[in-house]
């Protein structure tokens, strides 16, 4: 069987309970199409709501949570381990994410202690890097692995999208498969929106896409999930 191709809306630090019911109840009257994993990466707190409101409407999706402690449990005020997402169902996890790296000074030695966590949790991790030494041990990466292109000059700003051209895209990607551990699964998250030309990315490279802030709104987020899945399936 095929794998599917990867969606994955990371929400940030947006969306109260009441807001993501309603995203739910909004996405749920789109007819959505096989061959698609739909992932919602959402904020802590919505993680067990969401679970429950995706059962109820018989949404087909799972959850991502946007980072992982690099500890596990014990003295460590305000994190969250792997352990406790693994509880709440979550599938994937955003690691090394470039606002994080920016922001917060996450590091690479970082970055490879919460993919060790996620892996240790059953969690997949999504690995986010702007460049090849964003990836730690990127010539030895264990399966499954997923790796994150967002190139720093195309992250978006409220919504002022300033995506990567799609053959540069291809080419970095073209050049990381030759670099990067065989069955390494590629993803783009820069900047996309329902206008973004996906036909012209290379689909035979690409197993996914990150939606940042496009994925707010749900007709957006399903315009996006409509406009890659012709070249994906």
């Amino acid at each position: 069987m095929a794998a599917k191709f990867l969606v994955v809306a990371n929400w940030k630090a947006n969306k109260t309970l009441f807001a993501a019911e309603e995203w739910c109840r909004a996405f749920s009257t789109h007819p959505l199409p096989g061959g698609v994993e739909i992932v919602l990466a959402a904020p802590y707190p919505l993680l067990r709501p969401l679970a429950r409101e995706t059962r109820d409407l018989k949404l087909p999706l799972v959850l991502g949570a946007q980072d992982i402690s690099a500890f596990g449990p014990g003295p460590y005020t305000g994190e969250v381990t792997g352990e406790m997402l693994s509880e709440l169902g979550v599938k994937y996890v955003l690691v090394g994410h470039s606002e994080r790296r920016k922001l917060l000074g996450e590091t690479t030695a970082d970055v490879a202690k919460k993919t060790a966590r996620a892996r240790d949790a059953g969690i997949i991790p999504i690995i986010c890097a702007r460049n090849l030494s964003d990836i730690p041990n990127f010539s030895n990466l264990p399966k499954p692995s997923c790796v994150m292109y967002e190139p720093e000059e195309a992250i978006s700003t409220n919504g002022s999208y300033r995506p990567e051209l799609p053959e540069n895209i291809n080419r970095v990607l073209e050049s990381w498969q030759a670099k990067l551990s065989a069955g390494t699964k590629f993803l783009y998250g820069g900047s996309l929106s329902p206008d973004f030309k996906f036909q012209t990315l290379n689909f035979q490279l690409i197993s996914g896409l990150v939606v940042g802030h496009a994925s707010l709104d749900p007709g957006s987020f399903f315009a996006i999930i409509e406009g890659c899945l012709p070249s994906a399936s």
